[in-house]
């Protein structure tokens, strides 16, 4: 008893507090910066569900995955404490995200209109009622894209998105003045991304079909109040259906979007309250269960008691990941880098979970049309430190840590460097001479490049041979499964083909041109 009662203490009651404080913090900065004085401008997707994912795993990391080792949790069938440290995270962040969407709607006012010409971009109101207004479906303006989704992109969505203006009467159908705001309506369908491209073909068509349909059916002047959109994929593509049209917009000032909401106000919060403490009981209550079940490593706990702590040597390791050093230069730059990029398109209010191909493109994204008509060759380096999304940006830094800092220790920061820019370029013309018009983005030609690199230097063996065979099957199985990957499509695997082949290439060169040399001085000694 006095052992559970030491664990609520050590393990249950801080987790409860920092669950707390973690979701009344965030969402306190939330409020704070982009609702009340909106001095940061950031994507829906980094506010809502980016950053609360990535502040409860730091705030993990950092203070409670000390605690979690003073339990015993290493066993002969592997290390627990990342299991810990998953499902605290995903107890943790739950709760953040819910709140997020809360915090938006629960502050959200609602202004009454007269009518839509009373509305500015000035106005920071987030709900709206019009007195008097005139929807005009004739000039509707629409965006029609597709991406693929779930792991292994196994479906395929197509999206539509149409603008319809909002004027103050049908009188005000000759457009004479600017529009001062549009209505969104949005069309999906999904469908397997395993069909041939007749079929997908004929289920887009059908789709149209089918959207054109209900579009012309679906009565747009029915709604309780409108809804201003924020910075958000959905609107972006409003605003793309927008901005190649001929219709007049106020000089200087972005297209509103509003959206229709057909539930009364009161009700715009819906559950978001009660699934914040549902999820925040039911997170807590898998905690307690899961610590109640392990031991208390009892000298750690002595320690902690003392206020003494062991050396944190996973820490220590993390941040010496971005500290260059003597043999281990370049590769820290590169991860730098890549990441700052990452972060810099994410304040930029670009998106977090992914950006999209058009801000991609003017970034610095590769693209044949760019790079051959127009003459930007610089676009065959600047999109390898571009990335498609957090989980681009994260699987790519994991890949180049596995490789990187064992070339750079044999090679040289100066030819290291060399491999990785070369193999990065030659990755971006083969996707350009193989894509006509896919604007290609990632770090994986020139790790790619990498890996060839070592394979060849494993093939002919020149690591030690207690190494050697470990490295050659994890580097051929990683190399294995991406290229695999690349075939159900959505990955680039024309550069990840140009970065192996010129990395291999140049990985002979180099055993030729160090170890033929040695060969001939040891055969003309003899």
């Amino acid at each position: 008893m006095a052992n559970f009662i030491l664990k609520l203490r050590l393990l249950f009651l801080p987790f409860i507090l920092w669950s707390v404080g973690c979701t009344c913090l965030y969402t306190f900065l939330h409020w704070l910066l982009i609702i009340k004085t909106e001095l940061l401008n950031l994507h829906e997707g980094t506010i809502e569900f980016g950053l609360p994912v990535a502040f409860t795993a730091l705030f993990i990391f950092l203070f409670l995955r000390k605690r979690i080792n003073m339990l015993r949790l290493k066993t002969n069938s592997g290390d627990l404490p990342m299991l810990f440290m998953f499902i605290a995270w995903i107890a943790l962040s739950i709760p953040v995200i819910i709140a997020q969407n809360y915090i938006t709607t629960a502050t959200g006012s609602l202004t009454k209109l007269q009518n839509i010409s009373q509305l500015t971009s000035n106005n920071d109101a987030k709900y709206y009622t019009l007195q008097e207004y005139f929807i005009d479906k004739k000039g509707f303006l629409f965006y029609p894209s597709s991406e693929t989704s779930s792991k292994y992109n196994r479906y395929l969505n197509f999206y539509l998105h149409a603008a319809v203006p909002i004027l103050d009467s049908e009188a005000d159908t000759t457009y004479e003045a600017p529009v001062k705001a549009w209505l969104g309506v949005n069309f999906t369908k999904q469908i397997s991304n395993r069909l041939s491209s007749a079929e997908k073909e004929a289920a887009y068509q059908q789709f149209l079909k089918d959207t054109w349909r209900e579009f012309t059916t679906k009565n747009l002047h029915q709604f309780k109040y409108l809804d201003k959109q924020s910075n958000s994929s959905d609107s972006d593509k409003y605003k793309l259906a927008i901005q190649e049209s001929t219709f007049k917009t106020a000089p200087g000032e972005e297209p509103i979007i509003l959206t229709a909401r057909h539930e009364p106000y009161a009700a715009r919060n819906g559950s978001k309250l009660f699934w914040i403490f549902t999820t925040w009981g039911i997170g807590s209550a898998v905690w307690l269960l899961m610590i109640s079940i392990p031991k208390l490593n009892m000298p750690k706990v002595r320690l902690h008691k003392k206020g003494q702590q062991l050396q944190d040597r996973e820490l220590q390791g993390f941040i010496r990941i971005f500290i260059p050093k003597e043999g281990y230069f370049i590769t820290p730059i590169l991860i730098i880098v890549n990441v700052m990029v990452f972060i810099s398109m994410m304040v930029a209010g670009l998106g977090f979970i992914s950006f999209k191909s058009i801000d991609l493109l003017n970034w610095g994204g590769n693209m044949r049309h760019m790079v051959v008509t127009n003459g930007e060759w610089w676009r065959l380096l600047t999109n390898t430190f571009l990335h498609g999304g957090v989980m681009h940006v994260l699987m790519n830094m994991a890949a180049l840590l596995f490789a990187a800092p064992l070339l750079e220790a044999r090679l040289g920061k100066y030819k290291f460097a060399l491999l990785y820019l070369i193999s990065g370029i030659m990755a971006s013309i083969a996707s350009i001479w193989w894509y006509s018009a896919t604007v290609s983005i990632g770090a994986s030609g020139a790790i790619f490049g990498l890996y060839g690199f070592m394979l060849a230097l494993l093939i002919n063996k020149v690591f030690p041979k207690e190494v050697n065979s470990p490295l050659l099957i994890s580097a051929g199985i990683f190399t294995a499964i991406n290229l695999v990957m690349g075939l159900f499509g959505g990955i680039d695997n024309a550069a990840h083909i140009g970065g192996l082949i010129t990395g291999f290439i140049l990985g002979f060169g180099y055993y030729i041109s160090i170890y033929g040399e040695l060969e001939t001085d040891i055969e003309s000694k003899i």
